[in-house]
């Protein structure tokens, strides 16, 4: 009898989250299996797992549960993840270039992660931790950024349109070409951040620390 294409990837799937059961045993602290390179991981529970230095390039984690992992040092180049629930989870380090992130990031750590070229549209990255973060080019439209921090963070030409903002720390952040068209920015640290180039019609500025740090009223 022949077997569908969608109990195949099942099998593949149940077979990888098996794997990782396996070797993530004592509270989660040995050394993972390591190539998950194009997994399908549908759905998988994968949350408080130590997942650190784990190859999960262009692996199919969408609407998986990741709550609490540590993927620290992982690389998820082209990884898509919308729907993932990754509510304090550890990206520090992370390879996450061109990935598409439409997820949950709530208290989430991307510490001197790379994002460059991601796709974040709709994400929620409310006190999200983006210290350091490479976010070149990021398509940020529609974030939650709400008492995100982002000191140092580069965003060089992101697309943060439509954006929310509020009371997100902005310091010494390269913020050239930013276009923060209708973003809502009410509360936000800028002091010491590069403006050039940055587009800021229709948002919202109220209480705004400015990088000269004079505040908006």
């Amino acid at each position: 009898m022949e077997v569908s294409s969608g109990k195949k990837k099942n099998k593949t799937s149940n077979f990888i989250i098996r794997k990782l059961a396996a070797l993530n045993v004592y509270r989660y602290r040995v050394k993972p299996y390591r190539n998950l390179k194009k997994a399908n991981l549908l759905l998988a529970d994968l949350h408080e797992r130590d997942l650190h230095g784990i190859n999960f390039s262009a692996a199919n984690l969408v609407a998986a549960n990741l709550d609490g992992a540590d993927l620290t040092g992982a690389q998820m180049e082209g990884v898509n993840m919308n729907g993932t629930s990754c509510s304090q989870t550890n990206f520090s380090g992370v390879n996450l270039k061109n990935a598409i992130l439409g997820a949950s990031f709530v208290e989430a750590t991307f510490v001197n992660a790379d994002l460059s070229g991601a796709i974040l549209e709709y994400g929620i990255l409310t006190r999200a931790d983006m210290s350091g973060a490479m976010l070149v080019g990021a398509n940020m439209k529609n974030v939650d950024l709400v008492d995100a921090i982002l000191i140092d963070a580069n965003l060089t030409k992101a697309n943060l349109r439509d954006s929310f903002m509020w009371n997100a720390d902005l310091t010494r952040a390269n913020l050239r070409g930013v276009d923060f068209s209708g973003a809502d920015l009410s509360g936000a640290n800028l002091t010491n951040a590069i403006l050039d180039d940055a587009v800021f019609e229709k948002a919202v500025l109220t209480g705004v620390t400015m990088p000269d740090g004079s505040i908006i009223q």
